[in-house]
């Protein structure tokens, strides 16, 4: 009888081990550098509010998370391919996104805002006719801009990556950028040759995203579960003021 049970012990520890050894890992893509939600700091690693925020989640949920940051556009075409399982870049939740993407409820409020170098100052959009304003592909401050650019009369200039964008604008290839209030304000913290002179547009807020229809989609119940665990801790608030330096929490669910 025992060499029977050792036999059924036997054939059981594979499976078990088996099972353990192909526990799913989750690829999630983000930005390559939106500081301050994710960009790669002078120690060569990778940090931000989204980055503190997916991991806080992952050790909630206990999900084995793999990170990559190929950059917004890239990363919204790698889940919609199903090279990636989930995207966590700062992407602001809209209808549009809506129809292909399902989202998670929001973990942080923005503005778009105009943005340009400290000796080009901008003060209203009529300011910008005849100018060239540079804005991340893919993203909402593009569509406020493709809304707007024949009643302003200024021309659009895309980038795959902030990096090019904000490269572009102390060139001056392009005379203005359109990014998130936060990222550059975070940038003028930093000592960047950048000025905001006008107010932000109210757009929505961030949230986390797989494809709609897709195999990842219970991942979103997870992490709203996880976020609404860190909204009333407390555990939101410290991230984005460790970040920003301001308390913002998204209590209500977009």
């Amino acid at each position: 009888m025992k060499k029977k049970f050792l036999a059924f012990l036997l054939i059981l520890f594979p499976i078990f081990s088996l099972g353990i050894a192909k526990a799913e890992t989750i690829k999630i893509v983000s930005d390559t550098a939106y500081a301050p939600f994710e960009f790669k700091d002078s120690d060569q690693t990778y940090k931000g509010i989204d980055v503190d925020i997916i991991n806080k989640v992952a050790e909630i949920k206990g999900w084995n998370i793999q990170m990559s940051y190929p950059g917004f556009d890239a990363a919204v075409n790698a889940v919609q391919a199903g090279q990636a399982d989930a995207i966590m870049a700062g992407m602001t939740k809209t209808k549009e996104r809506e129809k292909v993407f399902t989202m998670s409820d929001t973990y942080y409020d923005t503005k778009v805002v105009i943005a340009t170098t400290k000796a080009d100052k901008i003060t209203k959009y009529s300011q910008l006719k005849g100018k060239t304003v540079g804005v991340k592909n893919g993203t909402a401050a593009q569509r406020f801009l493709d809304k707007n650019k024949d009643k302003y009369g200024y021309k659009i200039k895309t980038f795959d990556t902030g990096d090019l964008m904000y490269n572009s604008l102390s060139a001056g290839a392009v005379d203005a950028v359109m990014d998130d209030q936060p990222v550059i304000q975070y940038a003028i913290q930093k000592g960047q040759d950048l000025a905001i002179n006008m107010d932000g547009e109210a757009v929505g807020g961030f949230a986390f995203g797989v494809k709609k229809g897709g195999n990842h989609e219970k991942l979103i119940t997870e992490f709203n579960k996880a976020l609404a665990q860190m909204k009333a801790d407390g555990t939101l608030d410290e991230i984005i003021k460790k970040w920003t330096g301001e308390s913002q929490s998204t209590a209500n669910s977009a």
